[in-house]
């Protein structure tokens, strides 16, 4: 989806390819690589991810 957020060009993406399904390294880069000929600076990616550990807490953020 193309779009401006808050008057800022964005390209946004639901999904994407995975290696280990088989289908080689160019289904995970290929939209990046569109993105990057778009125009696009800064990538923002996240993901739907849980933690087992009662120390971090829903909605937590990690680097």
């Amino acid at each position: 989806m193309l779009g401006h957020l808050q008057g800022v060009p964005v390209v946004c993406m639901k999904g994407r390819g995975h290696f280990y399904e088989g289908r080689g390294m160019t289904i995970m880069t290929d939209a990046i690589r569109t993105f990057k000929l778009l125009g696009c600076e800064l990538l923002f990616c996240t993901n739907a991810a849980g933690s087992l550990r009662p120390e971090v807490g829903q909605a937590a953020w990690s680097h």
